[in-house]
């Protein structure tokens, strides 16, 4: 059921709950958001303890006896953090509203949820390089090691002036053929990634989100999408087998020489998000004694949410030098 403006004026508390509830259902989270990060649910009100399981080994050419791999365990917890959010607005307001605009605002607070989610997943990637993960090391980082893997980096840098192109820029203003080259670069990277098993871990990977700054926005763009760079060069990157979607945005102004790639279709992902029951409602209606005595109505919610770093090889900070 769609509530029209008219009807506002008609509305009870519970009313306005619906209309919440409805705009709500619209507002999913980004895509982005699911690509990058899974769910976990607890029922422990402080938090989780984790097992981190080892990656699963490789085939091998059967020779004697079948040999099974176990799985190394790490431990993390997780505490579970609690948000709150509420409006609260006088009864005449829905009664003698004109010109739309507590709809409008009663519709974004319906929003408020999905971006706490989006909200928190940005500040887990801008907090990449100094929030430690399941192997001990910071999520981004130069010498991750499991097993018998070697040291592996998933923050990197790339020298552009060393980079095979035609025109070069500089850090703050690279050349779409330096972007072009630092993406390729930063995928292949990935693509190296192995286990302690000795196993690659992204192999398959075809699918990535790259995060950016706005100063970044137009040279990425151009890498992925013009088929001809500056010069006539050919654009390679248009033509890869992989595909990159691209999130910018104020939020990552302080990336003014770095981006951040995270691969989106492999089952592991470099974030978690640990949820403990459901969104919860505290209503004052008209029958409260807070309407009673200030004539305002009153929404309250509350629910426990928090995002961690989860597996570091799904995702590599590039930073131009």
């Amino acid at each position: 059921m769609t509530i029209g403006q008219n009807s506002l004026r008609t509305l009870s508390l519970r009313g306005v709950r619906a209309l919440i509830m409805e705009e709500m259902d619209m507002a999913t989270p980004e895509s982005w958001v699911d690509g990058i990060s899974f769910e976990s649910t607890t029922n422990q009100l402080d938090g989780e303890s984790y097992k981190w399981l080892s990656q699963v080994p490789k085939f091998r050419e059967w020779i004697g006896s079948r040999q099974a791999s176990g799985f190394d365990t790490k431990g993390f917890d997780v505490p579970n953090k609690k948000w709150d959010n509420g409006i609260e607005f006088l009864k005449d307001w829905l009664t003698y509203e004109k010109n739309g605009q507590l709809m409008q605002r009663i519709k974004e607070f319906g929003q408020t949820d999905v971006e706490l989610l989006e909200d928190l997943v940005i500040d887990q990637l801008l907090a990449a390089t100094t929030t430690l993960c399941y192997d001990g090391q910071f999520l981004v980082d130069t010498d991750h090691q499991e097993e018998n893997s070697p040291v592996q980096s998933n923050k990197i840098d790339l020298d552009i002036s060393a980079a095979p192109v035609s025109s070069h820029g500089s850090v703050a203003n690279p050349t779409v053929q330096e972007m072009a080259w630092a993406i390729r670069q930063t995928v292949t990277k990935m693509w190296g990634f192995v286990s302690g098993k000795n196993r690659k871990l992204n192999r398959r990977a075809k699918k990535f989100t790259l995060f950016c700054s706005l100063n970044y926005q137009a040279q990425v763009f151009d890498a992925l999408k013009l088929a001809f760079l500056g010069g006539g060069e050919t654009n390679a990157l248009a033509n890869e087998r992989f595909k990159v979607d691209v999130e910018t945005g104020p939020e990552f102004s302080g990336w003014t020489d770095k981006f951040t790639m995270c691969r989106t279709d492999g089952p592991s992902k470099p974030f978690m998000r640990q949820k403990l029951g459901g969104l919860e409602w505290t209503e004052w209606d008209e029958s409260s004694d807070y309407y009673k005595d200030t004539g305002m109505l009153k929404i309250g919610l509350d629910r426990h949410l928090n995002v961690v770093p989860a597996s570091w090889a799904q995702i590599c900070q590039t930073t131009l030098i």
